[in-house]
C-alpha cells in the first residue's frame, strides 16, 4: 500500500504510473481475496473468479506499461525494425512448428503534405504542387513517408489480448457453471 500511496502522491508521469498503480493493487487484492476465501468457503469460487477478472486486467495493464516505457507503439515498432533478423529465430525444435518472426517491415509508403503550406482549391487557380500562385502562396513538394509495422509486436499484442479475453471468458464460465452446480 505504501508503494501505491507514493506513486499517487508523486504522480508526475501519469501515462506510465497509472499502469504501475494498477499492477501494485494486485498484492492487496490477492491478500484480501485469500482471506475472504478462507473465511467464506461457500462463496470462495465467486471470489476467486473476481480475482481472475482483475488478474487478466493487470496482465493487459502490464503489457501497456511496457509499451509506454518504450515510448509507445510507433517508437517500439521503429526500434524493432532495427533489430537483427536472427532475433526472431526460435529455439531448437520450434523452428519446425513456427516460422521465424520478423521484427519490422515496411507496410506502405504514403505521400503527405505539410498542412500549413497546402494550397486550398478555389482561390488563385493553381494546382497542388505548383511552385507559386497568384497571391504569393507557395506550395511544398510532397513528402514521402514510410510507415512500419512489426509482425513480432503484433503477434505479442495479439497473444496478450487473446490470453486476457480467454481468462475473462473462462472465469465467467466457471462462475456460471458453479451457480448451476456443474463445476467440480
Amino acid at each position: 500500500m505504501c508503494g501505491i500511496f507514493m506513486h499517487l502522491t508523486n504522480y508526475y508521469q501519469p501515462n506510465v504510473q497509472c499502469y504501475v498503480v494498477r499492477i501494485l493493487w494486485m498484492v492487496p487484492i490477492y491478500s484480501i481475496q485469500s482471506w475472504l476465501c478462507l473465511r467464506y468457503i461457500n462463496v470462495a469460487i465467486y471470489i476467486e473468479t473476481l480475482r481472475d477478472f482483475y488478474e487478466s486486467y493487470v496482465l493487459y495493464s502490464f503489457f501497456q506499461f511496457l509499451v509506454e516505457v518504450l515510448q509507445g507503439e510507433e517508437q517500439l515498432t521503429l526500434m524493432l525494425k532495427d533489430k537483427s533478423p536472427t532475433r526472431g529465430v526460435h529455439m531448437w525444435g520450434l523452428q519446425w512448428c513456427v516460422k521465424p518472426w520478423l521484427m519490422g517491415q515496411p507496410v506502405s509508403r504514403r505521400v503527405s503534405f505539410t498542412p500549413d503550406r497546402i494550397k486550398h482549391a478555389g482561390g488563385g487557380g493553381g494546382a497542388i504542387g505548383a511552385s507559386a500562385s497568384s497571391n504569393g502562396e507557395t506550395n511544398s513538394r510532397p513528402i514521402k513517408r514510410v510507415e512500419w509495422t512489426s509482425p513480432f509486436f503484433i503477434k505479442c499484442k495479439f497473444g496478450v489480448l487473446q490470453y486476457v479475453l480467454l481468462k475473462f471468458v473462462s472465469a465467467i464460465f466457471v462462475m456460471v457453471l458453479e451457480m448451476y452446480g456443474l463445476y467440480k
